[in-house]
């Protein structure tokens, strides 16, 4: 018998799911399990009359990391200055975003090396830059140079805010 699971269901901004294991057990031979294929998620199992299997497949929660812009300007509260980021370990690896905005990341590796980095914006000071949420212990955060680097576990679901100041 070949079991196979399909594609896991996405949606727009949530991180989704990978298939991190699968494993059957039979009935008649428990101490020598059946390990699936995780790459295409599939599991084949030899089954004489009679015999029995329990097959197991896991999924955990892949990571999500917001990257939130938030400004001071008290002279132009509505000021709509774009500042550049770049990213490495992510796609996009380049993206820019202005006053309250914010960029999703959902299509990240598990335990993969990830940096984001705000570039310096001329009249304008980076004052606070602070991680928060599930997994945000696994990042470090450099407000000299405006980046977040480290990485982020199954189920980790962080958002890092960069807070500038109008000069």
């Amino acid at each position: 018998y070949t079991i196979t699971e399909g594609a896991q269901p996405s949606s727009a901004g949530h991180s989704g799911f990978a298939l991190t294991g699968i494993q059957c057990i039979l009935a008649s031979d428990p101490n020598n399990p059946v390990n699936g294929n995780i790459a295409n998620g599939e599991v084949s199992v030899n089954l004489t009359p009679g015999d029995s299997a329990v097959c197991t497949y896991t999924n955990q929660q892949k990571p999500r990391l917001t990257i939130v812009k938030n400004v001071v300007n008290p002279v132009d509260p509505d000021d709509a200055t774009q500042f550049g980021f770049t990213a490495s370990g992510l796609s996009p690896g380049s993206f820019s975003l202005a006053d309250a905005d914010e960029q999703v990341f959902t299509d990240i590796t598990a335990g993969g090396s990830l940096t984001v980095t705000e570039t310096a914006q001329a009249g304008w000071a980076l004052t606070t830059l602070a991680c928060a949420g599930q997994g945000s212990g696994s990042l470090t955060t450099d407000l000299s140079t405006g980046s977040v680097s480290g990485d982020l576990g199954y189920a980790a679901d962080v958002v890092c805010t960069f807070v500038n100041v109008k000069q």
